[in-house]
């Protein structure tokens, strides 16, 4: 009967530690996560940056967000928003003439490469791709934006942004 009863005791002591042991390993705490690690969209989750052309008197705001990995974009009172790997309307002269699809191609802590690649209206892939490049510097509070177009030998001129001290307008 001691035999028994110590069997007993041995089999809920390993029952005990066995959970004890599933729920220490099993821990989803991202609080010891090293920041060193975070890459573009999860550092600059939620910063505005803006824009203004002196030119023609115009503002742009651009924000990103990590979940979903996306572009918020705000350009002279039009909101636009952006999620990668998901198709999003093209149009020419306010005509929807097919869907882009931006995907990031690369992603580091100061910087995100997009790759957008358009379909026209009856499905077919277009043979023009648009890479756009984020890259920030003075400690984040400057992006530059460049693009090019598979197709042009000149790209269009580089924008820079800076960290806008208010809010996102599309919000």
């Amino acid at each position: 009967c001691k035999l028994l009863l110590k069997l007993y005791i041995m089999k809920k002591l390993l029952y005990l530690f066995l959970a004890i042991t599933f729920i220490g390993c099993s821990s989803d705490d991202n609080s010891n996560e090293d920041p060193s690690n975070q890459l573009f969209l999860d550092i600059y989750d939620g910063i505005v940056w803006k824009s203004e052309s002196q030119s023609n008197n115009s503002i742009s705001k651009r924000t990103f967000s990590s979940d979903p990995s996306s572009l918020e974009a705000y350009d002279d009172g039009s909101c636009y928003d952006i999620i990668f790997g998901e198709p999003y309307p093209f149009t020419d002269d306010g005509v929807v003439v097919g869907e882009i699809t931006y995907t990031i191609q690369s992603e580091g802590d100061n910087s995100l490469v997009l790759l957008g690649q358009f379909v026209d209206n009856e499905g077919s892939l277009g043979n023009r791709t648009l890479t756009i490049t984020f890259t920030l510097s003075s400690g984040g509070n400057t992006m530059l934006v460049e693009s090019s177009v598979s197709d042009q030998n000149e790209p269009p001129p580089a924008e820079t942004y800076t960290i806008a001290p208010d809010e996102f307008p599309c919000n």
